[in-house]
């Protein structure tokens, strides 16, 4: 059928809000495709474990993560997570938790929530331990919408809350921090003597993340945990403050509100320093004035943080509390999930050169997702990550049930602790091509997908689209061929951006 006639017959049955609705339909889905991302997996050359995530975590080795079309970029993402958690009240309804509290033995108080649903689940089911970000607990957003589902999938959910956090009280003039990790040894202890023939792994978000990796690479080989999984972890505190500052979004959006919602808790159990015991001594010379006039992230730290663990500056407790330098002395099976446009734990601060040395660690990124947003579909939003950590869980699970080789775990060079070398950080590994090598010993996959048949496709379109703006122009004065003209320059703009981000 000719064009001409093709158009006519067109114009006779379609009006102008039909042809608007269609123009509109075809934007939103052309953005939606353009949002869709191959997942990159970062790992040592010759990793059992990135063999054993390739073969059964499709998510990761053939998957997608394709961002919500009005959440497109990485602040949208995580705003809208800092939102929801505030403003949503109808999903955390549903879940329900049976608390056990562990008293430490400084006379502290932390708690583990079990998710009811997992009550009737047989005995020895693993058992996910999953530890939230800063100031926050088992009842943030983020893990609400993750351990529904963990217990349909057969996984017990045990969601830790720190030291004055999920409701608790302060009983000692201490709080948590990024570096210290005996509380969460503590409540690993716990589960493990209470169930003792579950399988343990553990589940860190943000700067849980960050306190998770830490304690495993403490332990080494004498880790509790089956396996570990790492979610939007900062790594390097000191580069990672710097980088959040060098942005005027950074600095005065998300380190002023971080700092902000620190102030708060610090207010909400300042009266346990202050009436406690020789309080000048327990306080750590902490003035509470300067606590509380604190602007940034790094003047809260440097004002109640790092003097309350004692630490004789604020960069001297960023270096301590990274979890980084203590990733090669990890012996578990480890995912490490973060995006490349996270405003809060940056991925230049992601040690890409520690992974690419440990067999037993495999780095999962995506270009868009947010701090701990990963929001995807139109109206409707669901998050992604729950699907690849679950898959993540069950691969390792189905290993260490089997009668396999174990991973093999690496070892440090004599006289050398990976607690003290500086951190390494290659930075243009991110921004190199898909699928390249890196040194000869990382391979950096992306997932199959027919890029040249995406190509030709998208080449067709724009050629149609613009005979037929072409022939509504020559034909009718009617607006849609306006409108049609310039679909087709958004989708020849989109093609080049595809393009430019796919490398076809």
């Amino acid at each position: 059928m000719p064009i001409a006639t093709f158009v006519d017959t067109i114009r006779a049955q379609v009006g102008p809000g039909q042809i608007l609705a269609l123009v509109l339909a075809v934007c939103l889905y052309l953005r939606h495709r353009s949002l869709r991302s191959a997942v990159q997996l970062t790992h040592a050359k010759d990793s059992s474990l990135a063999e054993c995530v390739r073969s059964q975590c499709p998510s990761l080795a053939r998957g997608f993560f394709s961002a919500a079309p009005l959440l497109a970029n990485g602040h949208l993402q995580t705003v809208t997570a800092s939102l929801s958690a505030r403003i949503s009240k109808k999903s955390r309804g549903d879940l329900r938790y049976r608390r056990d509290l562990v008293h430490l033995k400084d006379g502290g108080l932390v708690a583990i929530d079990w998710d009811v649903e997992s009550d009737r689940l047989p005995a020895n089911a693993p058992i996910l331990i999953v530890l939230h970000g800063l100031g926050g607990g088992s009842r943030d957003k983020y893990i609400v919408d993750f351990v529904p589902h963990a217990s349909k999938l057969g996984f017990k959910a045990a969601a830790l809350n720190s030291r004055g956090c999920g409701g608790l009280s302060v009983k000692t003039p201490q709080l948590y921090s990024g570096s210290y990790t005996d509380d969460l040894r503590a409540m690993i202890d716990f589960i493990h003597k209470t169930h003792p023939e579950s399988p343990l792994i553990g589940i860190g978000f943000s700067l849980g993340a960050n306190i998770m990796l830490k304690c495993v690479g403490e332990d080494g080989a004498q880790t509790k945990l089956t396996a570990c999984i790492s979610v939007a972890n900062p790594f390097d505190l000191n580069l990672g403050i710097t980088l959040l500052h060098s942005t005027w979004v950074g600095r005065e959006l998300y380190s002023r509100a971080l700092a902000t919602s620190l102030i708060n808790f610090f207010k909400l159990h300042m009266p346990v320093f202050i009436t406690a015991e020789d309080p000048l001594a327990r306080m750590h010379s902490i003035n509470p004035s300067e606590v509380l006039n604190a602007k940034y992230l790094n003047e809260f730290d440097d004002a109640a943080t790092r003097r309350m663990f004692k630490f004789r500056t604020v960069s001297e407790y960023y270096r301590m509390a990274s979890s980084a330098q203590y990733l090669p002395d990890v012996c578990i099976p480890t995912l490490l999930l973060s995006d490349l446009d996270d405003p809060v734990a940056m991925s230049k601060s992601i040690p890409v050169a520690d992974v690419i040395a440990n067999p037993n660690v495999v780095l999962a990124t995506t270009r868009r997702g947010g701090h701990i947003g990963w929001y995807e579909g139109f109206w409707n939003l669901k998050r992604w990550y729950p699907k690849p950590i679950l898959e993540f869980c069950s691969a390792v699970i189905k290993d260490h049930q089997a009668p396999a080789p174990t991973l093999m775990k690496r070892k440090m060079p004599p006289n050398v602790s990976a607690k003290v070398k500086p951190i390494q950080v290659d930075v243009s590994v991110m921004t190199m091509p898909v699928g390249s090598a890196i040194d000869g010993n990382c391979v950096v996959r992306k997932s199959d997908s027919s890029t040249c048949l995406r190509k030709r496709l998208i080449s067709q379109w724009v050629r149609f689209c613009a005979l037929l703006s072409a022939q509504f122009a020559k034909y009718s004065n009617n607006p849609a061929a306006i409108l049609l003209v310039l679909t087709t320059a958004i989708v020849a703009y989109r093609r080049r951006h595809v393009k430019a981000v796919s490398g076809i």
